[in-house]
């Protein structure tokens, strides 16, 4: 015979439980008592940390990795900002978007700009100014590569306090054990992506991506006239993040038009909506100018937008980026060698024969017209170039703008689903708590549709996607435990006060996270897996292997097989997984490190190594793709506070405002 006790957390102590106790542990918590005898002692609190000491701690540790990276290999973009530098501090701010002098012209936004004249005067005294010379090459001396090294690693301070502030906004500390707060940190500040980019290659991409995620944390705060001034000083840095502004730009009218936390009248959300749009606007507005009230006016604006969007350079980039237009250059590259082939004597009049006559016909026709395309004086789409006006011999052109209407329609999904959260029971708070994925979902549809896109564009969703799935980690390990304390408080017990089979049970079962976040999860190891293993030929010495091998690799190993478990993948979903990762360590010893081209065919057919890493990239990364879309469009999806503990999770948030 066996009797319910109900106790409720706060009317009754109950015995805590550590987040990362297993059900075993949960039921060896709540021991029988012996007749007469004293309770026994709580077990001691779980080993936690504040978000903004793990963040510290990782970010210190980071950058020792980094100072190591120093005397690595460094791209022309070491040099593109080298010249930046000398170019910002030598001539007047007019000229800064029309000299010619150099092939590394500025094409960044003006916020950068005048983040390049800040870092210019602090470069002055730098190897006796050879930093800020304008005209010959680049300098190499140690000092100045420390210097520009070094700059890299501040502008990561961004990163690592926007972090913190987000994941403090996200997730309540208190629920997280250390290990799970250092290993969300290191999630982020050790992104593969960042560390071969950046510290490797050269570039500053920790520095907007920093700022992006101020930006996010403020949404999270629920302040979002905050929220669209880091957005637009974000989207001013660098301009291959405004695919977030899609997302944010819908987070942040719903609130505006909800009027969270406002004066609920007409009037008071017209005020609300109308401050968050002015203050976004402005601060887009304000780096531009000092350019437009000069001699030119706002005819100078031409040539920055020029800068920015190089429309000319063509669809594709040198290197392709693993995208759907790599997918169709490849298909219709191999299409016109096929048909050329058969119809010319290489096959052998026999075979043309021996096709159906209609066949034969298109065949004759496509020959032609791949002849024709050769024959025009056009580079090719495999002579690694930029600038291919027409990749295309058999398929239609694309133009840009039929490419930025499919980034948009492919991100519409998304949109609607974080509108139709913000709109929900949750309101703006749940609509923030899905904004890392939102940008991560919008930067996949404009890297995968995007026109020319280069590979480095991957970082966007890739980052944002890592801290989604950091937060969904956390707030599992905090679900866990709160299941813990609610079956033990909750358990069904004998007459002698032992917890019943049935209560060790349900201490087991935590709810799984919300569809959305395990869908995140699962994207997230597709995006890991080969968007980060298509940067790999951006670094192709052979002094650098073994490092970014470890980067990517090592961090695929350490990071993708939790979240895989947590994003629920099926066995099916599972095969595919481990079969592609067995084709991409197949590829990466063709094409990559193995060298097995090299071998084959010594200097002949140069690109293709390249076009199989972009093609092979391109099938993991529309696979992120298709999981985040599949959700959005027919995923069935639990309401906000309710599966995956979510109302538990944000009690000691922002859950004051759902």
């Amino acid at each position: 015979m066996t009797t319910r006790a109900r106790r409720r957390r706060g009317a009754s102590p109950s015995t805590p439980v550590s987040p990362s106790q297993s059900a075993p542990d949960v039921a060896a918590t709540v021991p029988p008592p012996a007749a007469g005898a004293s309770p026994p002692p709580p077990p001691p609190p779980p080993s936690t940390l504040t978000w903004s000491a793990a963040v510290w701690r990782v970010f210190a540790a980071a950058t020792a990795v980094k100072l190591l990276l120093v005397p690595a290999y460094r791209s022309t973009d070491y040099d593109v900002h080298v010249h930046w530098l000398a170019l910002t501090r030598s001539l007047p701010l007019d000229q800064w978007y029309t000299d010619a002098s150099s092939p590394w012209a500025l094409d960044y936004p003006p916020l950068f700009a005048f983040a390049s004249r800040g870092l210019a005067a602090l470069a002055a005294p730098v190897d006796g100014g050879s930093l800020v010379r304008l005209g010959g090459p680049p300098p190499s001396a140690d000092a100045a590569v420390l210097f520009m090294r070094a700059s890299v690693m501040a502008a990561d301070v961004v990163l690592a306090a926007g972090l913190s502030r987000l994941l403090t906004a996200l997730v309540p500390a208190r629920r997280v054990g250390a290990p799970t707060a250092l290993a969300a940190a290191a999630a982020v500040l050790l992104h593969p992506g960042l560390l071969l980019v950046d510290h490797i290659h050269f570039q500053y991409n920790g520095l907007p991506l920093g700022v992006l995620l101020w930006a996010l944390a403020f949404a999270a705060e629920g302040a979002p006239v905050s929220a669209a001034v880091a957005a637009a000083c974000a989207f001013n840095l660098k301009h291959t993040l405004l695919p977030a502004a899609l997302p944010l730009a819908a987070h942040l009218l719903t609130a505006g038009l909800r009027g969270d936390g406002v004066d609920g009248s007409l009037r008071g959300r017209a005020a609300h909506l109308g401050g968050i749009v002015f203050s976004g606007v402005d601060a887009l507005l304000l780096p531009w100018v000092p350019f437009l009230v000069g001699a030119h006016g706002p005819a100078a604006a031409a040539p920055i937008f020029a800068r920015l969007a190089p429309t000319g350079r063509g669809l594709l980039h040198s290197y392709w980026a693993a995208n759907a237009w790599a997918v169709a250059t490849a298909a219709d590259v191999a299409a016109c060698a096929a048909a050329r082939s058969v119809a010319t004597a290489r096959v052998g009049a026999a075979v043309t024969h021996a096709l159906p006559a209609p066949v034969a016909a298109a065949v004759a026709t496509a020959a032609a017209t791949c002849a024709a395309a050769a024959s025009g004086g056009a580079a090719a789409p495999t002579a690694g170039v930029v600038g291919v006006a027409r990749p295309w011999a058999l398929l239609p052109p694309l133009t840009p703008a039929l490419s930025t209407a499919a980034v948009v329609v492919a991100a519409a999904p998304c949109l609607g689903a974080l509108t139709a959260a913000g709109w929900g029971r949750g309101g703006s708070a749940a609509s923030a708590r899905r904004l890392p994925g939102a940008v991560g979902a919008a930067g996949l549809a404009a890297f995968v549709f995007g026109w020319h896109v280069h590979e480095k564009a991957i970082l966007l969703p890739s980052v944002a996607l890592a801290v989604a799935t950091a937060v969904t980690v956390a707030r599992a390990e905090g679900a866990d435990a709160d299941a813990a304390v609610d079956a033990a408080a909750d358990a069904d017990v004998s007459d002698d006060g032992a917890p019943t089979a049935a209560a060790a049970a349900a201490a087991a079962a935590a709810r799984p996270p919300p569809a959305h976040a395990r869908a995140e999860c699962r994207a997230y190891v597709w995006v890991a897996l080969a968007g980060h293993w298509a940067l790999l030929p951006l670094l192709p010495g052979p002094a650098e292997a073994a490092v970014k091998l470890c980067a990517v690799f090592g961090y695929a190993v350490a990071v993708l097989p939790r979240l895989w478990a947590l994003g629920g993948g099926g066995g099916g979903a599972t095969v595919a997984v481990v079969a592609y990762t067995a084709g991409l360590l197949g590829v990466e010893a063709y094409a990559g490190v193995g060298g097995g081209h090299a071998r084959l065919w010594g200097d002949r057919y140069p690109f293709v190594p390249l076009l199989l890493v972009s093609v092979y990239a391109a099938v993991g990364v529309g696979a992120a793709f298709a999981t985040l879309l599949w959700q959005d469009l027919c995923g069935e999806e639990e309401e906000e506070g309710g599966g995956g503990g979510e109302a538990s999770l944000v009690d000691g948030g922002r859950a004051k405002e759902d």
